[in-house]
């Protein structure tokens, strides 16, 4: 799979993982604070569910961090930028993610639409977007 799919299925997954994340951490809360009921304790199916939790809560943690990583880079360019061009480009790409990313309101080419870009202009900001995510990651190598 090329790099700017898996970035994809992860930026598209934000919210997704947000909202599981934050169910798993409930749970084990939960699950620590209830009493046993004297039932018969299986320690080697627990220890093998307790494994493929943290796993999985780390693989979200790790997802999670690359798209708001992804959007403070593209803010922090948009503040600090060094020529207006570059600012702008920035703007309009964290503009554009929220919308197809956070959102999830539009997929690019609606999100062109609404934002007044062309559609070449909207794949080329979405790829900025992914190239980001994709960096944080490891899909991709920066240098």
């Amino acid at each position: 799979m090329r790099w700017i799919d898996r970035a994809g299925d992860c930026a598209r997954r934000y919210q997704q993982n947000r909202k599981e994340l934050g169910r798993m951490k409930r749970y084990r809360r939960k699950r620590h604070e209830i009493p046993s009921r004297g039932g018969i304790q299986k320690p080697v199916e627990a220890e093998v569910l307790s494994c493929c939790d943290e796993n999985r809560a780390v693989q979200l943690e790790r997802e999670i961090d690359a798209v708001e990583w992804a959007f403070a880079k593209i803010r922090q360019i948009a503040d600090s930028g060094t020529t207006v061009s570059e600012r702008d480009i920035a703007r309009n790409t964290a503009r554009l993610a929220e919308v197809v990313y956070i959102k999830r309101s539009h997929g690019v080419m609606g999100a062109s639409v609404l934002l007044n870009f062309s559609d070449r202009t909207a794949t080329r900001y979405n790829k900025i977007f992914l190239r980001l995510v994709a960096a944080r990651m490891g899909f991709l190598e920066c240098s």
